[in-house]
């Protein structure tokens, strides 16, 4: 019995001490309630900030806030604002209401693709508090604020017809808590009664326990699984690679925020709790613009003592396959490859075209480049063949570039942090390995890199620091458009202009102690600038020109002088009198043909001493003169007794060992040696018609060789080397051929395509198996609309162009309209030059007057007065002067013309 008492009163005073603490939570306890506490871990990011007043006010002054206003969120955000202080004005300004007290802003998943923010702000002092009694009374006409209970909490609905939503709002002790999602302020009351819920304050310690150094408007709290949420809900594909990254991955940040000009900066710590590597800055620095051309939508380098430091993060989103992992080990690792490689690693990211996939190249720095490129080649069997013309290997401006056929191999080779490389094509280059996802974006590295089309202004602090991250907003723009969920899309699309007020962000992660790296984030904006339809205050005026004594009719065509590697240009006159002129207007020489140059201009190095020739086809003979005009042995050579309408110039293997390409109006197809002999098995090679363009070898690296020619009569030949068709060839596309065509270079021959428009104005695609893999019918104005594809200088991107009689329209790669132009002219050429970003334009030639217009890809005129131009222009892209050189011929003059942007 004294048992049975003593068990019953130890229950009385448990149940008595359980409810005095419960009313004690209920009663007093709430009253010292934290903010947040009542924040669940679902959280993308917290912002905390005991100065409201002045971040709102720091927020509001900002141009790209002025930008925004026209999203109806945003207007909504500011109009509300502005309605609570007017009515707050005769109890208190909204400044003073923020001023010094604690308060929070979360941003929370609401739905599978939608978010919205939570707010939190402490008011202790009854007199702060009655400013709500003080709003109620004073309700704007048309609102109205109702009640409900939700756990025995009172939450307050705040209703206007001026509202496209409800606010609801309550008190949690002295924490008010409002949104305009009901359901996040009642997961709030939640988490004030029930401590065993997980808040984010609770699930990301490590964010509290971190001091930030840094005095600013606030602290912006973030964790890589909320920035895997968001990732989540804005994409259409739910396994992106960047949230796998943050999902499967644990990191988290504490940053101070602040506004400096131009720019929203967070210094703070980000931390990696995982890790047990230290990774170190390597003692020399790296520059990286030498490599980041103005095509580069963003890069991330890393600058570490030792490859190894790259270890401090693994990616546990990345599925390795054994057997991949397992040849990595045995060939590579087994061989010391990663002993010679060295800590800097730079990812680029190009940017986005049409619906292709996104272009990446990989530099790692290494100490021995032949060594480690030999091993990579050990990686690959069929490296070993003789035969380069099997597919595995491919020539580009003096590279040799070679295929590993291996998905994700730099995933595998470094634990998943670069993904996105189906293939790797390889090869290296100032003593670092490159490796590409796609054989095309290797080649416009590479070219870029060799010619002036790199960009000075690469943005970033100190080449210094251990990684560094930099994404160039508008060129990544299309990126963030192809993988957005169909929800947000029309959101980004219609909004581009204004959201495109920010135009970087830039992560800086300096020193490594404690698990944790100083970082610095800015992300940079600017007032959007209108653009006129017309720059009116651009006249374009000839800053060198060159008189001849005959009128001009050929060129001008480029070329590169091998001494200094000045440009220089050919041009020919009706007397076909054919010039060499330097860029200072100089005559280098004069020399009379025959007959007119129907050919491009190519250079070759025939005598294999570093000097550059010239060759080139007339109707009748083929050419090869060097720099001073003189003839080379044995040429001009007559190859054959038809007259020539197309030369192109093939070096298999890149060893100067030359084959001349040539079509004729009788529609042959034939393949000179270098002495200019026909070779077995094109004496000659018939085709259907005359080839509309220039006949070519191309060698894709993972697809081999293949000579193509398309005929005016529709039809499209493979032949290999030896002059053999290919399986299926010829390929009939239409009716009629006269326009160019682009090859779509990726990383197989199912996925390589050559892309073209017929005549009658269908879109054609045919990848290298010969499959006919896309049909696309354009809109023809009328039965004598003429249908373009115009290329750009590099031959990678393109645009469709219709020409009617008064109107030139031009389409995207995806077809789409960009815009048209009045244009009454009967003979029209166009041309295409990209060279990355907004630096692009388009020459429309009116050859009837001679006149010649430019633009940029939006249709804005660039020249209020038109150039006097006969033959398409030359153009000379000059980065560091921050404008284009363009040159060419009307009468008997040759120009230059400087066209700023």
């Amino acid at each position: 019995m004294r048992i049975i008492k003593f068990i019953s009163l130890s229950l009385f005073f448990a149940g008595l001490l359980y409810g005095g603490f419960y009313v004690y939570q209920e009663l007093v306890g709430k009253k010292d309630a934290d903010g947040l506490q009542l924040i669940s871990a679902d959280a993308i990011f917290v912002l905390e900030t005991q100065k409201g007043d002045e971040f709102w006010q720091n927020l509001t002054s900002q141009p790209f806030w002025f930008n925004l206003q026209e999203i109806p969120s945003i207007s909504a955000a500011d109009a509300q604002v502005s309605a609570f202080s007017s009515l707050l004005e005769g109890f208190q300004s909204f400044p003073d209401l923020l001023r010094g007290k604690k308060m929070t802003v979360s941003l929370h998943p609401v739905g599978k693709d939608d978010f919205d923010l939570l707010f939190t702000l402490h008011l202790k002092k009854a007199n702060e508090k009655d400013f709500l009694n003080y709003l109620e009374a004073n309700l704007p006409e048309l609102s109205q604020i109702n009640e409900r209970m939700y756990s025995g909490v009172t939450i307050k609905e705040f209703q206007s017809l001026n509202l496209d939503r409800n606010f609801s709002f309550t008190w949690v002790g002295d924490v008010l808590v409002g949104s305009f999602t009901s359901f996040l302020v009642e997961e709030a009351i939640r988490h004030s009664q029930n401590n065993s819920l997980s808040s984010f304050k609770m699930v990301y310690k490590p964010l509290f326990q971190t001091k930030v150094d840094h005095d600013g408007l606030g602290i912006l709290r973030i964790s890589s699984h909320g920035f895997a949420r968001l990732i989540e809900g804005l994409s259409k594909n739910q396994s992106q690679p960047l949230d796998q990254l943050f999902s499967k991955n644990i990191l988290m940040g504490n940053y101070a925020i602040d506004f400096e000009e131009g720019e929203i900066v967070l210094i703070g710590k980000t931390l990696f709790p995982d890790t047990s590597v230290i990774p170190e800055v390597s003692s020399e620095k790296f520059e990286v613009d030498q490599f980041v051309s103005n095509r580069v939508a963003s890069w991330v380098s890393f600058n570490l003592n030792t490859v190894t430091n790259l270890n401090f993060f693994e990616n546990q989103g990345f599925v390795e396959k054994n057997t991949v992992k397992g040849d990595i080990e045995k060939k590579l690792f087994e061989n010391g490859f990663m002993d010679q490689l060295e800590g800097q690693l730079l990812l680029l990211n190009f940017e986005k075209v049409g619906n292709n996939p996104l272009d990446k190249v990989l530099l790692v720095k290494t100490k021995e480049q032949a060594k480690q490129i030999d091993l990579l080649k050990s990686f690959n069997p069929a490296l070993g063949q003789s035969n380069p013309s099997l597919g595995s290997v491919d020539f580009f401006e003096g590279k040799e570039i070679f295929v590993l056929a291996v998905e994700e191999f730099p995933g595998h080779l470094f634990g998943g942090k670069y993904l996105g490389f189906p293939d790797t094509y390889v090869t290296s280059l100032d003593g670092f390995l490159v490796f590409a996802n796609s054989s095309k974006a290797l080649k416009l590295f590479l070219n870029d890199f060799s010619s002036t089309n790199v960009s000075r202004q690469v943005y970033y602090r100190n080449p210094e620091q251990v990684i560094q991250y930099y994404l160039d907003i508008p060129l990544s723009w299309s990126t963030l458009i192809d993988i957005s969920a169909p929800s947000w899309t029309p959101f980004f699309q219609k909004y581009t202009k204004n959201l495109q007020s920010f135009q970087s962000l830039n992560i800086s992660f300096q020193d490594f102690s404690s698990n944790q790296f100083n970082t610095t984030i800015r992300l940079g904006h600017q007032a959007a600038v209108a653009k006129s339809e017309v720059r009116q205050d651009v006249f374009l005026t000839e800053t060198k020109s060159l008189t001849l004594p005959a009128t001009l009719i050929y060129g001008p065509k480029r070329i590169l002088n091998f001494n200094d590697k000045s440009p220089e240009f050919v041009i020919q006159d009706e007397n076909y009198t054919m010039y060499l002129v330097t860029k200072d207007m100089e005559q280098v020489f004069s020399k009379n043909l025959e007959g007119p140059i129907v050919s491009e201009i190519y250079q070759v190095d025939y005598l294999k001493n570093g000097k550059l020739q010239m060759i080139f086809a007339t109707n009748n003979q083929i050419h090869i003169v060097d720099r001073l005009g003189n003839y080379l042995a044995g040429f001009p050579v007559r190859p054959v007794q038809e007259p020539i309408t197309h030369l192109n110039l093939v070096d298999y293997n890149n060893d100067r060992d030359y084959r001349y390409f040539i079509g004729t109006s009788e529609g042959n197809l034939w393949l000179l040696d270098r002495v200019g002999k026909p070779l077995d098995g094109w004496n000659p090679k018939e085709i259907s018609a005359e080839p509309v363009v220039p006949p070519a070898h191309r060698r894709i690296a993972g697809v081999g060789d293949r000579m193509i020619a398309l005929s005016k009569r529709g039809e499209l030949y493979f032949f290999n080397r030896r002059g053999e068709p290919e399986v299926g060839s010829p390929f009939r596309l239409g009716d009629a051929l006269h326009a160019d065509y682009a090859i779509i270079e990726r990383g197989n021959a199912k996925d390589t395509r050559l892309v073209t428009v017929t005549s009658g104005g269908e879109v054609v695609q045919v990848n290298f198996n010969g499959e006919l893999t896309y049909r696309n019918q354009l809109e023809k104005e009328d039965r004598d609309t003429r249908f373009m594809l115009v290329k750009d200088q590099k031959e990678d991107r393109y645009l469709i162009a219709t020409h009617s009689y008064n109107r030139v329209t031009f389409y995207d790669e995806s077809y789409q309209l960009l815009f048209y132009k009045e244009v009454v002219s009967e003979q029209i050429e166009l041309q295409l030059f990209i060279f990355g970003g907004d630096k692009s334009l388009i020459g429309l030639l009116d050859k009837e007057q001679e006149f010649l217009y430019l633009y940029n890809l939006q249709g804005d005129l660039l020249n209020a007065m038109p150039i006097s131009a006969a033959e398409k222009m030359e153009l000379v892209y000059a980065g560091s002067q921050n404008e284009y050189l363009i040159y060419t011929i009307s009468g008997n003059k040759l120009a230059e013309y400087r066209l700023p942007f």
